[in-house]
């Protein structure tokens, strides 16, 4: 059982030694997960430890916010109100945890002391005399809940993002085989029976697929109440693909007036103008990703 419990990246080690080393000097036990005792698995020790400690130290980096493990670390401290957060480098921490009063280390460096590292010790030190302890029947059990809600939280943000890649991969191998299709049905271009029905075909897959996967990742984002994702699974695609065909079908007519185009040129023109649809998707799916950035 450990005074404090620091949560912080492995590109950081080296603050991370430094903050552990000053805060001992201070009398306070500090686990950083230096020493997993030997037959026991790295997550059942971090459970018990931050479960029974009383400040949990998180040192945020442009590294440690994209850390799966140092937001659920974060959480608990949060949830405990015993979180002393700080940011090494600057970085902005994840949008739940910017309520929180962060200590600014980034003109900090390990050997140098300062007058903000020297109050963000005294911070750690107060939360540790103040901290109220829990049962010693219910430390870890409020970890390990705590953690499994931060899993189930984070397995669904993976659930999304695979069907918001899959998803997109499908729209944009849809719509440039549709674009090749449609060249053919509005006389752009005369197409090859093969090259025709390989691209017919892969319309067909690739935006069945497509439909599958934006059904999935609708059904994922309403289960989280996570709108960006209803809109980017529901709603765009359907948008995507009918200003698609709209776009095909005017582009047809221009190209067949533009004589002076060679047949390879026409196909070409024509496939760009089917590029529209899924880099509207894209952007969307980039937007999407970032909204689900900032909700973690």
């Amino acid at each position: 059982m450990s005074d404090v419990f620091i949560s912080y990246a492995r590109e950081n080690l080296p603050e991370a030694r430094a903050i552990a080393e000053a805060l001992q000097d201070r009398g306070l036990s500090v686990f950083w997960d230096q020493t997993i005792p030997a037959g026991r698995t790295f997550e059942q020790v971090i459970e018990e430890e931050i479960g029974d400690a009383k400040a949990v130290v998180v040192l945020w980096s442009h590294h440690s916010i994209r850390s799966d493990w140092v937001r659920a670390e974060a959480s608990e401290g949060a949830n405990r109100g015993i979180l002393v957060p700080a940011t090494l480098d600057g970085a902005r921490p994840p949008l739940r945890y910017r309520v929180a009063q962060t200590a600014n280390l980034t003109d900090w460096t390990p050997g140098k002391p300062i007058e903000s590292f020297a109050t963000f010790l005294n911070d750690v030190a107060d939360t540790v005399r103040t901290s109220q302890p829990i049962p010693e029947s219910q430390g870890g059990d409020v970890a390990r809940t705590q953690m499994s809600s931060d899993a189930i939280v984070q397995a669904g943000d993976t659930r999304i993002r695979e069907a918001l890649k899959a998803s997109t991969v499908c729209a944009w191998l849809g719509s440039l085989a549709l674009a090749v299709t449609l060249a053919q049905d509005y006389r752009v271009v005369a197409l090859g029976g093969t090259i025709y029905m390989g691209a017919y075909v892969l319309t067909a897959l690739a935006l069945a697929l497509g439909a599958i996967a934006s059904a999935i990742l609708g059904a994922l984002s309403l289960r989280r109440q996570f709108l960006v994702g209803i809109l980017q699974g529901w709603v765009w695609p359907v948008v995507g693909a009918v200003g698609q065909v709209v776009i095909l079908m005017l582009a047809a007519q221009l190209i067949r007036e533009l004589p002076f185009l060679s047949e390879f040129e026409a196909l070409l023109a024509f496939v760009l103008c089917g590029a529209i649809g899924p880099g509207f998707l894209t952007v969307g799916a980039v937007v999407t990703n970032r909204a689900l950035a900032q909700r973690a």
